[in-house]
């Protein structure tokens, strides 16, 4: 298995961790369900009967960027991947992005345009990694506070902490 292979099974295996089966809730807005793959996201699915097998592969192929397996802190790589998944990629790499500048963790901007690329890469490389877990942790609980949604409070709230 290569370093990337390896990388993105801790971060699947964290994600589906919390994400569990088949689900129906009327109040979530992605409609029905499964493993975390939503009906309405992935219209071309059978989410009812999709198996785990099949959502990591699309996990793999919508939510995971092959760069994820170069950032040095694994704490990182799962809340990054997690976030992508309950948020969506380009939500979850802009927070990252305005973690870097918000906090002067890197020496100079890094352009927020919600891609990750070699220069956010290396942005998050040179960063001091303790730092960088904490606060992005901190900027996602606030984003998933300004949502709509008290019911997933919680959940969401604990997903955050689980690097």
């Amino acid at each position: 298995m290569s370093s990337e292979d390896d990388k993105f099974a801790i971060a699947i295996k964290k994600t589906l961790a919390h994400e569990g089966g088949l689900s129906d809730d009327p109040s979530d807005p992605g409609g029905v369900t499964n493993f975390g793959i939503s009906q309405r996201a992935h219209p071309e699915v059978d989410v009812r009967n999709l198996t785990a097998e099949q959502a990591v592969d699309i996990y793999r192929r919508e939510y995971w960027n092959p760069l994820y397996s170069q950032i040095e802190d694994q704490r990182l790589i799962n809340s990054l991947f997690d976030f992508g998944v309950t948020s969506h990629p380009r939500v979850a790499v802009g927070t990252l992005q305005r973690v870097l500048n918000r906090h002067r963790l890197v020496v100079g901007p890094i352009l927020v345009d919600n891609s990750f690329g070699p220069d956010t890469l290396g942005a998050v490389n040179l960063a001091d990694p303790d730092k960088l877990v904490k606060f992005y942790t901190a900027h996602r609980i606030l984003f998933y506070a300004s949502l709509p949604m008290p019911q997933f409070y919680e959940s969401w709230f604990e997903r955050a902490l689980d690097w």
